[in-house]
């Protein structure tokens, strides 16, 4: 029963370490070399000629939720506390026209 065991535990091994080899394609290599890739100068972002990339972007995520910052508010930070204030500042008619 124990040679077993160490049977499979070798054999276990001998797959997990078969597994991990990286079997190189000559396509992929070239490829790969061909490739430019952004790196940073100092505080720019360079290609490989050197010349500044300048990224442009938004984000959208969690897009026209309130959050504090936006209000410049310290203690009103999440969507409901914002919510409850403004109802509170305006009343519920001004809080509906001002989120339509």
């Amino acid at each position: 029963m124990k040679n077993y065991k160490k049977i499979l535990i070798a054999i276990a091994l001998i797959l997990t370490i078969s597994s991990c080899k990286v079997f190189e394609n000559k396509s992929e290599k070239t490829t790969a070399n061909t490739l430019s890739f952004v790196k940073t100068k100092g505080t720019q972002l360079v290609d490989v000629n050197g010349q500044s990339i300048i990224l442009k972007g938004t984000n959208l995520g969690h897009w026209l939720v309130p959050e504090g910052y936006m209000f410049k508010m310290n203690q009103v930070n999440s969507p409901r506390k914002i919510d409850e204030m403004l109802y509170e500042l305006v009343g519920p008619d001004s809080l509906q026209a001002f989120w339509n």
